[in-house]
């Protein structure tokens, strides 16, 4: 598989840490997500959404929740957000998500319920090669 490395944003848009420009990474090469991962200043991650991401987490700390918001509404109602848990030590892949998980700006949110011990590093399937 091709992946490629894609812009980061933590927070509101003015709090915006950008990675840099998507990396190709040949078919063969292994990827070092250790190299990737940033620490989480804040209790939700956003990042533009087209259906193709993947959110790492190393989460150093004890098991906990992860909820991401669902933008889309049914007959004007919110939806209720999807919860789920990270494991305590380990490295976990978030995602990716469906369009209908985007906020009207395009973004998924990704609040986590303790932000100590977490590390995210944002992903994007470029294509199979």
């Amino acid at each position: 598989m091709l992946l490629a490395l894609e812009s980061l944003y933590l927070g509101t848009a003015a709090s915006a840490v950008s990675l840099g420009a998507p990396t190709p990474l040949p078919k063969a090469s292994a990827l070092n997500l250790t190299g990737l991962l940033v620490p989480v200043p804040g209790a939700e991650v956003s990042f533009p959404n087209s259906g193709l991401e993947l959110l790492a987490v190393m989460n150093t700390g004890s098991a906990q929740a992860v909820t991401t918001a669902i933008g889309k509404t049914v007959e004007g109602q919110p939806v209720t957000p999807v919860t789920g848990t990270l494991p305590g030590s380990a490295l976990s892949l978030l995602g990716p998500w469906p369009l209908d998980f985007s906020q009207p700006d395009h973004t998924v949110q990704v609040t986590f319920a303790s932000v100590p011990g977490l590390s995210v590093a944002l992903l994007r399937f470029a294509g199979v090669l």
